[in-house]
């Protein structure tokens, strides 16, 4: 059966649903809107508006919420923050405590709605078809941008909204086009933010053409931030769904086989292992030379400062070498030291898994749950050669909540729906042709007896 012929109960929105659903629409919309908003000495881009506004009505909702008990990954992510709230303290006292109480609110309301907003498989769906639609959105915009270097978002709002400045103004182009920051601060932030979307819309979108239409649109959107850390996401995204295709999800063999890689690699090689792989995975061999040099001198700044970081203060590092970080994990370490990106490492690894050894789930979440450790993994290893910030960074936190909740995605009994009804999926026709084949080759085998 497929989805289209679905009974409507099975992704009816019940009364309990909506207003999860009008939540899920305003974030994506948060997203769209370049533009800062100034409360005196406070500048906050709509996506934090959102989640401060939405941050105690979530709070309420997640310990009034029949399905959620707290678990490792929330301990975790509240260590999290506490530490790094406590290395702001440490390093610039009050004077910053503003700041302190918006990173609260970027980062872990960001996860608290990750959390409550995901119930159900429809939830998820739900969640990824807000985020599709918004690319119908952005595309064409972000297509002008591309080959006329016109912000047209910029000259729509800039009448009456302070809108992000044009971060690609000295930049060179690259293959002859414009790097695209559409609705956000940097085309790295663009490019990283909507290629994340990949697995999901291919998951989500139940024909061949939603799935072509949706995840060309990922791709397309990608590939016009011109950015090699973004190209990163959709490249481990298609290699991996590629390869669950090709094996039948053989994960255990591809970690093997990822293992005798590095290892050769790091024999052959004149260099690390590490350094071969960053070299080729740049626009060019200096950027990834910068790289490692920034991973020297950052991992050296750690180490200097193991317990509180430098906070905001700049980090140590000689003369000719950039002042930023490319690289997200190193970052948050540099600025919180060894237990803050010890917090978020051992959050990120408990979700993924909680989330692999979840038993009973639907089949429908099975599939999303794959294409989400998918993403999962690509955003991962991706985000060890760029560092994100803003709405980007927050729709990191979200989407750790979202995989924290995939797991009490579990029963159909809430939908009234029998098993019988599970949606067509790759998952369910390699089922039941397993199983037809299986029967077969057993009659065959009785009556040979």
């Amino acid at each position: 059966m497929t989805q289209a012929a679905q009974p409507a109960e099975y992704f009816a929105m019940d009364d309990s649903a909506r207003p999860r659903r009008i939540m899920m629409f305003l974030l994506v919309l948060s997203f769209l809107i370049p533009a800062h908003l100034h409360f005196g000495s406070i500048t906050m881009g709509f996506t934090r508006l959102y989640l401060l506004l939405a941050f105690f009505p979530c709070l309420v909702m997640f310990f009034r919420g029949k399905n959620f008990k707290i678990n490792a990954v929330d301990i975790l992510m509240v260590g999290f923050i506490i530490w790094a709230t406590l290395s702001i303290m440490v390093n610039h006292g009050t004077a910053m405590i503003e700041f302190m109480g918006l990173q609260v609110v970027d980062m872990f309301g960001a996860y608290l709605l990750g959390r409550v907003l995901i119930q159900t498989p429809s939830d998820y769906r739900a969640f990824w078809r807000f985020f599709g639609y918004a690319m119908v959105v952005v595309a064409p915009v972000a297509a002008v941008e591309l080959l006329t270097e016109r912000f047209i978002l910029h000259e729509i709002l800039g009448g009456f909204l302070d809108v992000f400045d044009n971060a690609t103004i000295g930049y060179p182009r690259r293959w002859g086009f414009d790097r695209v920051q559409g609705n956000f601060e940097h085309p790295i932030l663009f490019g990283v933010f909507w290629g994340l979307g990949f697995a999901s819309m291919l998951a989500v979108f139940p024909s061949f053409a939603g799935r072509a239409v949706f995840g060309g649109l990922c791709i397309a959107l990608t590939a016009m931030s011109l950015s090699s850390g973004a190209y990163l996401v959709i490249l481990f995204q298609v290699s991996l769904l590629m390869w669950a295709w090709a094996t039948n999800n053989s994960w255990k063999l591809l970690l093997v086989l990822f293992a005798i890689f590095y290892l050769a690699l790091e024999i052959v090689s004149d260099r690390s292992a590490l350094v071969a792989l960053s070299t080729r995975l740049a626009f060019s061999s200096g950027t990834a030379y910068t790289r490692v040099y920034i991973w020297t001198y950052g991992i050296q700044n750690v180490i200097d400062n193991p317990i509180f970081g430098l906070g905001l203060n700049p980090w140590v590092r000689p003369h000719w070498l950039t002042s930023s970080i490319d690289n997200n994990w190193l970052l948050l370490a540099v600025r919180g030291g060894f237990p803050t990106i010890f917090f978020l490492l051992a959050a990120f690894v408990t979700m993924g898994a909680k989330l692999i050894a979840a038993k009973g789930l639907p089949k429908i979440t099975m599939l999303y749950r794959r294409n989400f450790m998918i993403t999962f993994v690509a955003m991962f290893i991706a985000l060890g050669t760029v560092a994100v910030w803003s709405g980007t960074a927050s729709f990191l936190f979200f989407l750790l909540g979202m995989g924290t909740s995939l797991p009490i995605c579990r029963t159909h009994a809430a939908m009234n729906v029998s098993s019988s009804e599970e949606e067509e999926t790759p998952v369910n026709r390699y089922t039941r042709q397993k199983e037809f084949f299986d029967a077969r080759g057993k009659r065959r085998r009785t009556s040979r007896a």
